[in-house]
């Protein structure tokens, strides 16, 4: 035995990993869900602000809506393809008699947004169809006729839990009455979920 210690055997590298290294992070990590084809519900309320000539009879309504849809979900974008239905109630100005104002819509829905990648849920979207409008009246009656409407918006979204989210969603909306243009903006909680 000379006087000299053995020398250490020399540590084998290490890997530098993290975000860049494909062995530690796969694409397939990063997307919300890896299902492409999907349904989703999606339940709003809120208010409505009516403007131009319309807000002369009422300002403010109370709006719920409902959608579903299919949708199409791809890491970077999404499309979603279903049906829209919505409800308001307007409140009449003070000094405004004759009765209480509601319209409903119904018609197909067109949104496109963010993809699977991101956790987050961001789209705009468009819809049209047939907007009913009915006012009842102070005696009792009801006086209804369909016109077309249309509206358009953003939507955005984060997850609560599991394909479930919370989020916002903003439309201005259209009716094509011969009398007048019925305009108004419908800022509203949004709830979704997706299957």
């Amino acid at each position: 035995m000379n006087g000299s210690a053995a020398a250490p055997e020399a540590a084998p590298p290490i890997a530098i990993g993290g975000l860049f290294s494909s062995e530690l992070l796969r694409l397939e990590d990063t997307l919300r869900t890896t299902d492409t084809r999907r349904l989703e519900a999606l339940a709003r309320a809120g208010v409505t602000s009516f403007v131009g000539g319309f807000a002369d009879y009422a300002r403010l309504g109370a709006t719920a809506a409902l959608d579903v849809a299919a949708l199409r979900l791809d890491p970077a974008w999404s499309l979603s393809v279903g049906g829209r239905a919505s409800a308001t109630r307007a409140f009449m100005n003070l000094g405004v008699t004759g009765g209480t104002m509601y319209l409903a819509t119904i018609g197909p829905d067109l949104r496109a947004g963010i993809g699977a990648r991101q956790a987050q849920r961001l789209s705009v979207g468009l819809s049209g169809g047939v907007a009913i409008l009915a006012l009842a009246l102070d005696d009792g009656t009801t006086l209804a006729r369909a016109e077309p409407f249309v509206d358009a918006g953003v939507q955005a979204g984060v997850p609560l839990g599991r394909d479930f989210f919370l989020g916002l969603d903003a439309r201005f909306v259209v009716v094509f009455d011969p009398e007048m243009l019925i305009m108004g903006t419908s800022p509203t909680i949004t709830l979704f979920k997706e299957f």
